[in-house]
């Protein structure tokens, strides 16, 4: 039996639709409860280096697999990862995959599934701060399933803001009212129903003061990183694990605290009015880059296209 190799070029040329990516978050998510899980396993051979194991059973996909990240300064890009999917009745390994498309993809809609599932009535604002991969991934996945227009506001960042507003204009069939560029985190705050942060390193507090939070925000820190001293503030706190956020700072002094899944299949209470600030922590899981792998892995074939030339990028490569 064959073991078919995936890389980041031939992921990104199979065409799956935004909303189809969402769907396969929100059918992860309803699978949470009856799959294997285990924390993630952390490796650190020198201060500067990882390498993260990410393990999971899926026995409604019928597969098993782990997700490999690490971290090697000097390298380009300087974070990678793999996938590897085994069939869970025999063990064979079916594929081994690049681990960076998927990641995006599947961040950015988990994402955009949490901001539909828990933002506010009629919200119209998205703010942006931090316009990276990530970022680009996840308004892509939101415009795509938002019925009304959206105003997107993006906080200046050397050229980025202006990058990120062509990047904007090149999507198709999405709908905005307006893009909007602000020069500090609190203007993003102010201007928006809905902030997701995607910035990687925070020496300080984004948000020194707290009352420019404004009631009924959804604040989706996608790196965890700057805004940690909300925790104590919002009135509940949404992740995709209680265990990657139990050594949270301020984890005792959570006001309310709920998984997705529970509130996908009515465990736990969503969002309660449009006046409560939320925060959604999506670390993020193996369930979800094993499920998309699976369902590339599917559709790869689908399509009669498999690599077997595996090419690492060279450097960073931007979302499409």
């Amino acid at each position: 039996m064959e073991t078919q190799l995936f890389d980041f070029n031939q992921l990104n040329q199979l065409h799956v639709s935004e909303k189809e990516k969402v769907k396969w978050v929100d059918d992860a998510l309803r699978m949470q409860s009856h799959i294997e899980l285990p924390a993630k396993i952390s490796l650190k051979p020198s201060s500067e280096v990882f390498y993260n194991f990410m393990p999971v059973v899926i026995p409604d996909l019928n597969i098993a697999g782990v997700k490999v990240i690490n971290r090697i300064p000097g390298r380009h890009p300087t974070l990678t990862s793999h996938i590897m999917i085994y069939d869970l009745n025999d063990g064979h390994l079916k594929a081994i995959m690049d681990g960076d498309y998927i990641t995006t993809a599947r961040t950015g809609s988990v994402a955009a599934h949490s901001i539909q599932l828990l933002a506010r009535s009629h919200y119209k604002s998205v703010g942006f701060i931090g316009l990276g991969n990530q970022a680009r991934a996840t308004v892509k996945s939101l415009l795509s399933i938002h019925d009304d227009p959206l105003k997107i506001v993006l906080l200046k960042y050397k050229d980025q803001a202006s990058d990120f507003e062509r990047y904007l204009q090149s999507l198709m069939g999405i709908s905005l009212s307006a893009v909007q560029i602000v020069t500090t985190p609190e203007e993003v705050f102010r201007q928006s129903d809905v902030v997701v942060s995607s910035v990687t390193y925070a020496a300080k507090d984004i948000l020194t003061d707290t009352s420019v939070m404004e009631p009924g925000t959804l604040l989706l820190p996608i790196h965890t990183r700057g805004f940690m001293n909300l925790d104590a503030v919002v009135d509940r706190i949404y992740c995709d694990s209680v265990a990657q956020i139990r050594n949270f700072k301020y984890f005792d002094k959570f006001h309310g605290l709920a998984q997705i899944n529970d509130v996908l299949t009515g465990h736990a209470p969503g969002r309660q009015n449009d006046q409560e600030r939320l925060t959604v922590y999506n670390i993020g899981t193996a369930l979800h880059d094993l499920f998309f792998a699976a369902k590339f892995y599917e559709l790869a074939n689908k399509q009669g296209k498999a690599s077997f030339d595996w090419q690492e990028p060279q450097e960073k490569v931007w979302y499409r």
